[in-house]
Formats: structure tokens, C-alpha cells, sequence
């Protein structure tokens, strides 16, 4: 099975999924604290990324998406 991961990057909110044949199947959401460090945020999403694709094979990950606010 093929697993795609998207990421909603907003102004106060951080949304990272796991998909699979269209739908949902994981979900991580964050509310982003803008006076952390833009390090520690960008941190906590990669740290996300590797939650919701835990326990599946890297190989199966066809990629990842992401929106920016802004």
C-alpha cells in the first residue's frame, strides 16, 4: 500500500496526515505557538511526520505535501 503524508501549515494551527487511498487515517493537530523559536516548530512538525508514519515502511511514503500560510 502507498501512503501519502499531507501538512496544513497555518498562522495557528499545524495539521499533519497520514492518507491512504484518499482518506484520512491518522491526524495530528497542533496549535502553533508563535513565540516559540521557528526551529522548535519546525521541529514538532517533522517530529509529527514521524508519528503518523510510525509503524509503516518508509518505502511506502509516495511523498509529502504541505501548504503554507501566507
Amino acid at each position: 500500500m502507498k501512503y501519502k503524508i499531507a501538512i496544513d501549515w497555518g498562522g495557528t494551527k499545524t495539521i499533519v496526515a497520514l492518507i491512504k487511498n484518499n482518506k484520512i487515517i491518522k491526524k495530528i493537530k497542533r496549535m502553533n505557538n508563535l513565540k516559540k523559536s521557528k526551529i522548535l516548530i519546525v521541529n514538532q512538525v517533522i517530529n509529527d511526520i514521524k508519528l503518523v508514519s510510525e509503524g509503516i515502511n518508509k518505502k511506502n511514503i509516495q511523498g509529502i505535501g504541505i501548504g503554507v500560510a501566507g
